[in-house]
């Protein structure tokens, strides 16, 4: 049997030679159109991940702006022209934190005073 499997192999090996010849298939279907995705969707990923990249670039510079004058970010009036942060120009006078405990203070005796008539 071997023997009668040899002689048809032999008779056709000259023909069997490799040569080069364009073979279409089924797979050229979904070979082309998949290669045309894949590169637009690498486009897609590269254009979102440069995107990011900027946004990401942009949020630390504008966040180390703020972290050199973080009252920059409430838009105070004196340091509009100034680079750096300065404490010196947020100190208030000693009037602002003694009306602020004298309100507290008169606020809560009220309160007292309103609780203490009204229990009767």
């Amino acid at each position: 049997m071997l023997g009668m499997a040899m002689l048809p192999f032999m008779m056709y090996l000259p023909k069997m030679a490799p040569h080069t010849a364009l073979s279409l298939d089924t797979d050229w279907f979904y070979r082309k159109p998949f290669a045309g995705i894949v590169t637009g969707l690498s486009y897609l990923c590269c254009a979102v991940s440069r995107a990011l990249g900027n946004t990401w670039e942009v949020l630390y510079e504008k966040s180390m702006e703020l972290s050199h004058n973080p009252m920059e970010f409430l838009d105070a009036k004196p340091l509009r022209n100034s680079p750096k942060y300065n404490p010196e120009n947020y100190r208030t006078s000693i009037a602002d934190p003694i009306m602020i405990t004298l309100t507290n203070i008169i606020s809560v005796l009220c309160v007292i005073l309103w609780r203490s008539f009204n229990k009767k």
